[in-house]
């Protein structure tokens, strides 16, 4: 009888001055009802009880079931923490993400699980989940998929460049998945989960489970949020941006940053054949705004959003 090295499941969570909320989504994942994972956890300095906390959970599950490290790089936040997570984490067939303030549905590991083992090559499987308050309570209608705008299944990869349309939070990967993760380099990404998101769906799958199975809690003191639809701007709204200098200032920086993340995709992978992301670094790099804007538009890049890439774009 051949005897297993390492848990199937290995949920990485990074912290930071988490201590409001972290003893509730650590109970939500003690009461997964899949039990055989382990709990890698990286604190970025936090300066508050964070590690005490950690540490009497930990104490109680043992040092092989919850793993407590320290984000020893240079630079931090919430991004380099999650790279350095990815970088260290224990060796696992498959890797959940976790915000420290969240809650999780108890069959949350589970049900991800039943489906991302159907799958090969480098697969991802994200949930849904509500977004909620500080008091877990509904703050939207909107569901987290609703509110990221769900990955489309006509050009995926082309409608995702501009916009993650996955919370690192509902994720679920592989282990081929994650070693594309590992040493990434921080300045040239957005965010881990969008890095993860295009990776995917530029070399392997993507699924979406249709179930709520994540309490996304939103908070003053949140990394990382929901953010504001687009959509919910006035006409008014949206031709004063069309006129505002400064806005247009920063669609090009912005821009200029999914430029840069997608170089850094291509140069970390330098051997696969990626057709949408290098076509997108061309255009980006058109001189002319007009040209530029258009050839977004006509390349799918941007769609169903397109008072967005007007009301950004030259």
């Amino acid at each position: 009888m051949v005897t297993k090295k390492h848990p199937k499941a290995c949920i990485i969570m990074a912290t930071y001055n988490g201590e409001k909320y972290l003893r509730e989504q650590l109970d939500s994942i003690i009461a997964q009802t899949y039990k055989d994972w382990v709990l890698y956890i990286s604190d970025d300095g936090s300066k508050d009880n964070t590690v005490k906390i950690l540490k009497e959970y930990q104490k109680k599950l043992g040092k092989d079931k919850l793993i407590i490290t320290k984000n020893s790089r240079s630079k931090h936040g919430a991004k380099e923490n999650f790279c350095f997570a990815i970088d260290t984490a224990p060796e696992a067939d498959f890797y959940f993400f976790s915000d420290q303030d969240d809650v999780w549905e108890k069959d949350k590991v589970k049900l991800q699980l039943e489906e991302i083992e159907k799958l090969s090559g480098p697969s991802l499987v994200y949930c849904d989940g509500k977004i909620v308050d500080e008091n877990l309570k509904p703050i939207t209608e909107k569901t987290i998929s609703e509110q990221f705008s769900k990955i489309p299944k006509k050009k995926p990869l082309n409608r995702s460049v501009f916009a993650n349309r996955v919370a690192g939070c509902t994720m679920c990967i592989n282990r081929e998945l994650l070693e594309a993760a590992k040493n990434l380099n921080p300045e040239k990404i957005i965010m881990h989960d969008f890095y993860i998101v295009l990776y995917a769906l530029s070399f392997g799958n993507l699924v979406f489970l249709d179930k709520v199975l994540n309490l996304y809690r939103q908070h003053g003191n949140n990394a990382m949020g929901a953010g504001v639809d687009y959509v919910q701007t006035s006409l008014k709204t949206k031709i004063s941006k069309f006129f505002n200098k400064n806005f247009h200032k920063k669609w090009r920086e912005d821009t200029r940053k999914y430029l840069v993340q997608a170089e850094h995709l291509i140069e970390k992978n330098p051997d696969k054949e990626n057709p949408v992301m290098e076509k997108f670094i061309k255009i980006s790099k058109y001189k002319n705004g007009a040209h530029r804007v258009i050839s977004f538009y006509i390349n799918h890049y941007r769609t169903e959003d397109w008072w967005v890439l007007i009301e950004r774009g030259f």
